[in-house]
């Protein structure tokens, strides 16, 4: 046997090696998925905040890198369509966040979301209301007063997020004479 016959019996072994450890070590990755989410119910409903969250019970094969919950005067808020956002941490697991910035006597519809590699995954959406308020109102000072009449009126500074009705000046009877 020459040198080159027995390098060449001598090596294909360490080549047949190499080429089942390359190919046992580049195995497919696993397919990414959309992560799973549900939402929890809203609580501490005031005119203008509310708590919201979720849970995330699975990433989809990739980190989750961003969660928390979006909401709409809409039907189906989504992360390019929302009127509000919380970010609330990376991760799977419960979380919670503070919606801010709501109108009083409104309808919100909330959902929570958690974003992977492929992108944002949803929950189902769940809808409520914040409690309205009362309106504020200041009276103008009465002048030109004289025996049989006088001048008044006010100014609505909050409606109360709703629609003002019917605006007046009552008198000593009681009686709703409209501006």
């Amino acid at each position: 046997m020459t040198k080159l016959q027995y390098l060449r019996l001598s090596t294909r072994p360490v080549v047949y090696l190499l080429l089942v450890f390359c190919l046992s070590a580049c195995s497919e990755e696993e397919p990414v998925e959309q992560p799973f989410v549900s939402t929890l119910g809203i609580s501490g409903i005031t005119p203008f905040e509310a708590k919201g969250g979720g849970n995330v019970t699975f990433d989809g094969g990739s980190p989750i890198l961003s969660r928390g919950v979006v909401w709409t005067e809409g039907k189906a808020p989504t992360l390019e369509q929302h009127s509000g956002i919380t970010t609330d941490g990376q991760g799977a697991g419960v979380f919670t966040g503070t919606l801010t910035n709501l109108a009083p006597g409104t309808d919100y519809y909330v959902r929570a979301y958690a974003t992977n590699a492929l992108g944002p995954g949803y929950g189902d959406v769940i809808k409520f209301s914040t409690p309205a308020i009362a309106g504020s109102l200041s009276t103008v000072m009465i002048s030109e007063i004289t025996s049989n009449s006088a001048v008044s009126g006010g100014e609505i500074s909050y409606d109360g997020g709703a629609a003002i009705l019917e605006k007046g000046v009552s008198e000593r009877n009681q009686r709703l004479k409209t501006l």
